[in-house]
């Protein structure tokens, strides 16, 4: 057994019955057995992350205001004060050629000294002819002022059916860097040329004119299609000490017509000395993956494929909260996915295995915590 340090908290979502009939999204807080739901003012709400501090929260929800827009906002919830307030005001956008553009944020992590929010970003463009998806990695700061500034533009699509970058953004704790899944050029079976997520660092870059910018600083993962399958890795978190980093490499077929496999590995800060400590059954898909605040404990989400299309996260995003003394300490987590009702939750209870990362570090204790049935 790990002995607890403080009260373990999970924050997560869950669909729900609205009032109005259908189905709506909320955050919820787990602890000591029972949900609790979290007053954040918007109905949608969806990829709660929570500060490293644990005070604040930001997600992605529909305006409250203008509900029936194809656009999502980012917000930001105070858990001090209860007060929530929208970080970036996304609008779907009418073009000359009579196409709409629209930009719905998804995962999102604050910087360690809450300063700093970065936040991938769906940008879609619909039109009488069809029209593109991309993935946007945007920064943004956590006050609200300014406007987003563009680090990346996804190209996995033009080379894979994945869409699995950005697919979770974990800060080191130092803050100097953020790790994201972002597509690195690989060749094929047959030499050609692709490019599939691996676990890339960004940091700041203050040389470049004239404000400065995020850019790409390290490579930690290597994404392969040696064997003809694509191997390529989602949802890094660092250590609480930021010595290791932890991601899922997943297996999949480039045709998305074969359910994935997805294995937990664990790697020196550096992405040395990567070590897979357990693979799951094929079909399921991981949804995110955390430590625990004395470094002790992994937490991660995993459910079933909808389909055998590799499908990469869930709008189920919990995250564990820990509270010590009077200050929030947080372990940026996701557990397993909670059923459509939150008082399904009580009674819930973690599952918990301990296993070896490597030679180098003590064992690790893996846990999932499993919806009650």
């Amino acid at each position: 057994m790990v002995k607890a340090t403080c009260s373990s908290q999970l924050l997560y979502n869950a669909l729900v019955q609205a009032p109005g009939g259908g189905l709506a999204s909320r955050i919820f807080q787990f602890q000591n057995g029972s949900a609790t739901p979290l007053n954040v003012g918007v109905s949608a709400a969806l990829f709660p992350t929570p500060s490293r501090d644990g005070r604040f929260i930001t997600f992605s929800g529909v305006d409250p205001l203008r509900p029936n827009q194809a656009s999502s906002d980012l917000f930001l919830f105070d858990r001090g004060t209860g007060r929530t307030t929208t970080l970036v005001d996304n609008t779907a956008l009418a073009n000359r050629d009579q196409s709409i553009t629209s930009r719905q944020p998804l995962f999102s992590a604050m910087s360690p000294n809450n300063q700093l929010v970065a936040v991938h970003t769906i940008v879609a463009t619909i039109s009488n002819n069809g029209g593109g998806t991309f993935e946007h990695l945007e920064m943004i700061r956590a006050d609200g002022q300014g406007l987003p500034q563009l680090v990346e533009i996804s190209s996995g699509q033009v080379a894979n059916l994945h869409r699995a970058e950005f697919f979770g953004i974990s800060w080191s704790p130092n803050g100097v860097v953020f790790a994201t899944p972002a597509a690195i050029p690989i060749p094929t079976l047959n030499g050609q040329i692709t490019s599939l997520p691996g676990i890339v660092t960004y940091a700041f870059n203050p040389n470049v004119v004239p404000f400065g910018a995020w850019q790409r600083s390290a490579r930690l993962s290597q994404p392969t299609n040696a064997d003809g399958s694509d191997n390529f890795q989602i949802y890094p978190a660092f250590s609480p000490n930021g010595q290791q980093v932890a991601f899922f490499n997943v297996r999949a077929s480039p045709l998305l017509n074969a359910p994935a496999i997805a294995t937990l590995v664990v790697a020196n800060a550096d992405g040395s000395a990567a070590s897979g400590l357990t693979s799951f059954p094929a079909g399921l898909f991981p949804g995110g993956l955390t430590w625990a605040s004395d470094g002790s404990l992994l937490i991660y989400s995993i459910g079933q494929q909808a389909s055998a299309a590799v499908a990469p996260g869930s709008f189920n995003s919990p995250h564990a909260l820990c509270r010590k003394r009077r200050s929030f300490a947080l372990s940026m987590s996701t557990a397993a996915m909670p059923s459509s009702s939150p008082t399904s939750m009580q009674g819930s209870h973690p599952q918990t295995r301990s296993l070896s990362s490597t030679s180098r570090h003590p064992p690790l204790r893996i846990s999932t915590t499993v919806p009650f049935a």
